[in-house]
């Protein structure tokens, strides 16, 4: 029965899977090569010297440690499961170059982005989400004065309607105490008063957006966003062609070693 080609999504587990045994095949037989004890052995006979009685002294097993481990069987075995994990490394990387897709955001009909391989759509996607981020902190303008205009000195800034505030000061006013009589001459008292002694031309200024554009720039990341995910939705459930080529590497390395006559 034909396997059903697989689509990117679908290799990107297999090729995990396959690299997870490959790596830990490659552990184990590194951690047996270190062990002397499994690639060494000792076959060992004994014979007693010939004397008048026993001239033909028999031999006898004295010691006997057979090799547990064969590099070259271990090689052999080894060739299988690094293959596989060559092949789908390079088979998803193949995959994910030729798989591509248009970006197009939510109602319209033309792409805002054509022909992007899905390992940018990824990219594309996280760097979105930190926009997002980035937007929601942006500084904006006070919601509590409503009169936010552009300046026109400068159109990178807002400001706010001219206030008049007054300044105050403390000065010494004469109050009458007592008003003059035909007997007592007016009495005055010096007393310091809180006087307008000024006025503030005052208005706020803010390098802020408004929160309306905030909000509208928040979405249309959102719209944004949405549209590079399915995307890259679409990308990876594209089909990928299977690559058999590891073989050639691993008998490069070992084919003199592991070769057997004929």
């Amino acid at each position: 029965m034909v396997r059903p080609p697989l689509t990117v999504g679908q290799t990107v587990a297999v090729a995990k899977g396959a690299k997870n045994v490959g790596m830990a095949h490659l552990t184990d037989l590194r951690n047996k090569f270190r062990n002397a004890g499994l690639w060494t052995g000792r076959h060992r006979l004994y014979q007693a010297n010939a004397t008048s009685d026993n001239p033909n002294p028999e031999r006898e097993l004295a010691d006997d440690s057979p090799v547990q481990f064969k590099v070259i069987s271990e090689l052999i075995d080894l060739k299988p499961v690094f293959s596989r994990m060559m092949d789908t490394i390079l088979t998803l990387d193949i995959g994910n170059s030729d798989a591509r897709a248009d970006v197009v955001l939510f109602g319209d009909e033309d792409a805002l982005l054509t022909n992007v391989p899905a390992v940018t759509l990824i990219a594309y996607e996280k760097i979105l989400v930190h926009l997002r981020t980035l937007m929601t902190d942006a500084p904006t303008l006070s919601r509590t004065d409503n009169s936010w205009e552009r300046d026109s000195d400068d159109p990178s800034l807002y400001t706010t309607a001219t206030r008049d505030v007054p300044r105050t000061g403390k000065q010494l006013v004469n109050h009458v105490v007592a008003p003059e009589t035909d007997k007592h001459q007016m009495q005055v008292q010096v007393v310091p008063t809180e006087v307008r002694i000024g006025t503030y031309f005052s208005r706020e200024l803010s390098s802020g957006i408004r929160p309306t554009d905030q909000r509208a720039c928040l979405q249309r990341i959102e719209l944004a966003l949405h549209a590079v995910k399915q995307a890259r939705e679409q990308a990876n459930m594209q089909t990928v062609t299977d690559q058999h080529q590891a073989d050639k590497v691993f008998d490069y390395i070992f084919g003199p070693i592991i070769a057997r006559p004929e």
